[in-house]
């Protein structure tokens, strides 16, 4: 019998959080070549997950059927300051590639000094936390991606510094949220407007409470966890040992697989993100 207290669900949260982070230890040692475009991000999600299938590793998302939002509980804050967080619910792929290429590689974030990169780097980030391409795991992906990019860049782009304690990590969170929010409702006014929507209005709201600390924003963020390489120490993804090969199997791999989840369940007739998740995301913060 189990215990009092035992979490199946948890269990499997930590069993699935150890595989990942082995995955993403390895993707330090070893880095993951590409050239920082769409099929790279997806390589590197491929990787990362290559050990859980039912994440469909490397595939992008479908579109929603519904609105794609999260509801947000952080950790330092009461349970009654929650908040929706609403991602791109179509068009993902086309999001996904002209956030990357707008970024430019490598050679759009080298030769920038420390507040152009942290400016470039953000921007980055939000439009791809925004597009949220994958059905699990987008955070773990994008710091790994963000990572190996800003090192070949020039720049140490640290994260664990910001998983210091639960007001950091909420931090984060709320800057994160703020670049989301503000991309899926563009130009909302300075103040509440008739004919808003409910949905605008909550916001609104948010995006208020949210603001309130000014250090949570991404530029500042990775401004603060970033420091630039000395030039001879840095070692960019063409130069690095010829890892193309394994890589590329990893993802066509994970890739196959995902594709033999979704050919079942089409045939079963089932629609993933109605069916399980009801148009929302699996899980917040990750």
């Amino acid at each position: 019998m189990p215990s009092e207290g035992w979490d199946p669900f948890n269990q499997r949260e930590q069993r699935e959080g150890r595989l990942t982070a082995n995955r993403i230890g390895e993707l330090v040692e070893t880095g993951l070549p590409g050239s920082y475009d769409r099929t790279h991000l997806q390589a590197f999600h491929a990787y990362i997950f290559q050990d859980l299938p039912q994440y469909k590793p490397g595939i992008i998302r479908p579109d929603a059927n519904e609105l794609w939002m999260k509801y947000r509980i952080s950790e330092s804050a009461p349970a009654n300051e929650g908040h929706r967080v609403f991602y791109a619910p179509r068009g993902v792929a086309a999001l996904v590639s002209d956030a990357l290429r707008r970024a430019g590689g490598i050679e759009g974030m080298t030769a920038l000094d420390h507040q152009r990169f942290a400016e470039k780097m953000a921007r980055l980030y939000g439009d791809l936390d925004y597009a949220h391409g994958f059905l699990e795991g987008n955070s773990r992906t994008l710091r790994a991606f963000t990572r190996q990019l800003a090192h070949d860049a020039g720049y140490r782009l640290d994260w664990h510094t910001t998983n210091v304690d639960a007001v950091i990590r909420d931090r984060l969170y709320a800057a994160r949220d703020i670049a989301v929010l503000e991309r899926h409702f563009p130009g909302l006014p300075a103040t509440p407007e008739p004919g808003l929507s409910r949905n605008e209005m909550d916001a609104w709201a948010d995006l208020q409470r949210l603001r309130a600390d000014p250090s949570a924003r991404l530029e500042t963020i990775i401004r603060e966890s970033s420091r630039p390489i000395a030039a001879e120490s840095v070692t960019q993804a063409e130069a690095r040992p010829p890892a193309a090969d394994a890589g590329t199997a990893y993802w066509t791999r994970a890739v196959e697989s995902g594709r033999a989840i979704q050919a079942t369940e089409r045939g079963t007739g089932r629609g993933y993100e109605v069916d399980r998740y009801k148009g929302q995301s699996p899980a917040a913060g990750r």
